[in-house]
C-alpha cells in the first residue's frame, strides 16, 4: 500500500508519512491523502488495509440486480456462512462472473468490471464486485469510509445490504450490511 504524506504548499516536501488506512482518499495518480487535494482527481476511498493489501470503493454508487436468472455458477464455490466470511476474492469471482457463458446475465459484476472512474490513472480499470468477506471486513470501516465520502461531499454508504460475488448456493448469494455485521444468503 501507499505511504500518506502531508506535504507543504510551498516547497511540496513531505513530512508526517504513515501507512494508508480506512477513510484516506485515493486520487487518480495513485497517491492517498486523509485530506482533499483540489488539484487532483478523487477516484475511491480506501476501505481496508492489511499489511501490503488494501482495496477502495468507489466515490459513485449505483443499484444492479445480481443475476436475470438463477443457476450454480461453476466457477464460484457455494460457501457456507463461515467460508464467506473470509472469501477476500472478489477481483476473481468477478471475472468469473463476467466470463461466464450462460443463458443469465450478470448486472452487477458486469457493471463493476467495465466501471471506470477517470479515462486514465488508478481509478481507470480494476474495479470489481467485492467478495462478502471484503464487504464483511469493512464492516470495522463503516464509519471511517462514510467520513471519507463526506470530506468529498459524496452519497455515504447506507445500512442497507450490498450483494456480494460469493455464492452462497444455485439460488442464493450473500449480501452483507456494512454499518454492522448482518449476512444472508
Amino acid at each position: 500500500t501507499s505511504k500518506v504524506c502531508s506535504c507543504g504548499a510551498a516547497s511540496g516536501t513531505c513530512y508526517k508519512c504513515r501507512e494508508a488506512i480506512a477513510g484516506d482518499i485515493l486520487y487518480s495518480d495513485g497517491t492517498i491523502s486523509d485530506s482533499v487535494i483540489a488539484s487532483k482527481t478523487p477516484v475511491g476511498i480506501v476501505a481496508y488495509v492489511n499489511g501490503s493489501t488494501g482495496f477502495a470503493v468507489s466515490l459513485t454508487e449505483v443499484s444492479k440486480t445480481w443475476s436475470s436468472g438463477y443457476e450454480d455458477v461453476s466457477c464460484l464455490t457455494n460457501s457456507s456462512s463461515s467460508k464467506a466470511m473470509t472469501d477476500m476474492n472478489g477481483k476473481n469471482n468477478t471475472m468469473c462472473l463476467f466470463n461466464y457463458n450462460s443463458n443469465y446475465s450478470y448486472p452487477a459484476a458486469e457493471y463493476c468490471n467495465t466501471f471506470s472512474a477517470v479515462s486514465s490513472g488508478k481509478g481507470s480499470n480494476s474495479w470489481y464486485l467485492p467478495a462478502a468477506g471484503e464487504l464483511y471486513s469493512m464492516r470495522f470501516s463503516y464509519d471511517a469510509i462514510n467520513l471519507g465520502l463526506q470530506k468529498l461531499s459524496k452519497a455515504q454508504i447506507s445500512s442497507n445490504y450490498y450483494w456480494s460475488s460469493s455464492e452462497y448456493n444455485y439460488h442464493y448469494v450473500w449480501f452483507v450490511r456494512l454499518s454492522d455485521d448482518r449476512m444472508g444468503g
